[in-house]
């Protein structure tokens, strides 16, 4: 589940593109669905994806359901809707918000409760426990060790591994990382003091650019199914202007030679 359901402000919010079309309407559902099945297909690691309903203006008005991409704090808001006789689809890059002080009292309260639990299981081992009580533990240990490898070895059975995975034998923990970052306080702790990589960095331009591609394909091959050709579409500042800024170096100007002497 991701940390927030309500639309970034404007500012905050950054449009990638946005295609009008007048006189055709499609349905935003099957758009969503072919675009998670494209990235799905692009295997693009730790993306979340998500549907959610955002309010068309005040919390009495209607909603509309747009597609969330999301990866680290940054994500993607696609929409698909119709609009009078015309439809358009927008694409959307934002960052994602940290979550609220609610939520990490209830992570300390549930940090807490958990050391507690720890320290009176340990006082009970130590000074309480029975012989029994130990070989019902090692029996109970072996069993479930047992269970794991039995469900390890079917499941390797069941999806032997992929060909293609050889390229890339990086096997995927938790998004741990992505978790701290979602944290109050915790999270603009974790962000200053983590390492920042090159290859963080990278990745983090190719999903962007990975995800702007795709959503941007699919709108272009739906349109042309119904033989629509797409005469405008409009293109907003791209993100990786951020990454890659342009500049111009200004032209050379001929030195003044002082003139000859006795000429004024």
């Amino acid at each position: 589940m991701l940390p927030f359901t309500r639309p970034q402000p404007a500012e905050a919010a950054k449009p990638q593109f946005f295609v009008p079309l007048d006189g055709h309407h499609f349905s935003a559902l099957e758009f969503y669905d072919q675009v998670e099945a494209d990235l799905k297909a692009r295997r693009v690691p730790r993306l979340r994806s998500q549907r959610v309903a955002f309010h068309e203006g005040s919390r009495l008005s209607d909603k509309r359901i747009y597609l969330r991409l999301a990866r680290e704090r940054f994500s993607f808001e696609v929409c698909a809707a119709p609009f009078g006789t015309g439809y358009f689809f927008s694409l959307r890059y934002v960052v994602i918000p940290r979550g609220g002080w609610i939520a990490l009292l209830l992570l300390l309260a549930a940090v807490n409760s958990a050391l507690a639990l720890l320290f009176l299981l340990v006082n009970h081992l130590l000074f309480h426990a029975s012989g029994w009580f130990w070989i019902g533990l090692g029996i109970a240990n072996v069993a479930a060790l047992a269970f794991v490898i039995v469900r390890n070895a079917r499941q390797d059975a069941a999806n032997p591994p992929d060909p293609e995975d050889r390229d890339d034998p990086v096997q995927e923990m938790p998004d741990f990382d992505a978790i701290l970052l979602s944290l109050p306080v915790i999270g603009d702790w974790w962000e200053r003091v983590r390492r920042e990589t090159y290859y963080r960095h990278d990745t983090r331009l190719m999903f962007q650019t990975v995800v702007s591609e795709v959503v941007r394909k699919r709108v272009e091959e739906l349109t042309v199914a119904k033989g629509i050709r797409l005469l405008r579409t409009d293109d907003h500042n791209s993100f990786l202007s951020e990454f890659y800024k342009t500049g111009t170096v200004p032209a050379a100007t001929p030195e003044k030679k002082p003139p000859p002497h006795g000429v004024d």
